[in-house]
């Protein structure tokens, strides 16, 4: 199945709950082929972070968590929405909304259509929506382990990028991508990983 701008997805076969919004497509399919190639700019919404994590996956690497425009997609949305601000305190309109708008077309809904943003938090409301079941039962487990799997999982995923930008030269993505690795590092770092591994 193809997918589209918007939607909330996993990584297949991914035994950690990450989840990610497409943010932009790259069709490479060829005219007349039934062999769907077609990556995907995704940027990671849960669990929420500071940091404005952007990959690239192929069409066979992930999975539907729920399609843009449903009412599964807006409560995961409204939940993560609440989660920056409990655990953030941040009450801005996130970064994730305004890439997906950049590639919808004009026609689409905007997320600031279905979205209010105030100065106080959100009112927590019980919800029996399975994703968001999913979501809070990760939420409850209070060990730090899940939270630094993803945290090692970014740096491998940051240290590649860095690779590359080494080989080709690039001085901005270096720069780019060692801030990022530090800010991985600190946080590493706050939940005692380097003590955990002696």
């Amino acid at each position: 199945m193809k997918f589209g701008v918007g939607d909330i997805v996993k990584e297949r076969g991914c035994s950690d709950d990450i989840y990610y919004v497409i943010i932009d497509t790259y069709d490479f399919t060829e005219e007349d082929s039934n062999n769907i190639d077609i990556d995907y700019e995704v940027m990671q919404i849960f669990p929420v972070d500071n940091d404005d994590y952007v990959t690239t996956f192929h069409q066979d690497s992930i999975e539907m968590v729920a399609k843009f425009e449903t009412r599964e997609n807006d409560s995961i949305v409204n939940f993560i929405l609440r989660e920056r601000q409990v655990k953030l305190n941040d009450y801005s309109e996130p970064m994730f909304f305004n890439a997906v708008l950049e590639n919808l077309p004009p026609d689409r809904k905007s997320y600031s259509d279905d979205y209010v943003y105030k100065k106080k938090p959100i009112p927590h409301k019980e919800h029996k929506k399975f994703n968001e079941i999913e979501i809070r039962r990760i939420l409850e487990d209070k060990s730090s382990e899940k939270e630094i799997k993803v945290y090692i999982e970014k740096m491998d995923k940051h240290l590649e990028l860095l690779h590359k930008a080494i080989e080709n030269n690039d001085a901005e993505s270096i720069n780019l991508q060692q801030e990022q690795l530090e800010k991985i590092r600190k946080r590493l770092m706050e939940l005692e990983y380097f003590k955990l591994k002696r």
